[in-house]
């Protein structure tokens, strides 16, 4: 078994994160972080690593989802990748990601 790619060090202007899931049919979903900041998302960052929930991405499709790290501005500077669908769901919860978007189109909110 190869061993997994080294991850680069977490971007020092993190401030939340946001992710993005390929679904069949080549439909994407983005989920956008209802909170973090600097100091919460770099221990979330090396919780996440220490438990192998993240790994150096692949790109789209290669992975169960993509970690995007956001900025203060919400620019991306930088993705690494969710490999499982457990890892993803441990991100959900800690990050208190909810759809965005699907397929480009914002998501309808119901309430």
């Amino acid at each position: 078994m190869a061993e997994p790619a080294a991850l680069e060090p977490l971007n020092p202007g993190v401030e939340t994160f946001a992710a993005l899931r390929i679904l069949p049919g080549d439909r994407g979903r983005a989920y956008g972080a209802r909170w973090a900041g600097p100091q919460w998302a770099e221990q979330l960052f090396r919780q996440a690593k220490a438990l192998g929930l993240v790994a150096a991405s692949k790109g789209p499709g290669e992975e169960y989802a993509l970690l995007d790290v956001l900025d203060a501005d919400g620019d991306i500077v930088q993705d690494y990748g969710i490999p499982t669908a457990a890892a993803f769901r441990w991100w959900y919860r800690k990050l208190g990601l909810r759809v965005t978007s699907e397929d480009g189109q914002p998501a309808v909110s119901s309430g």
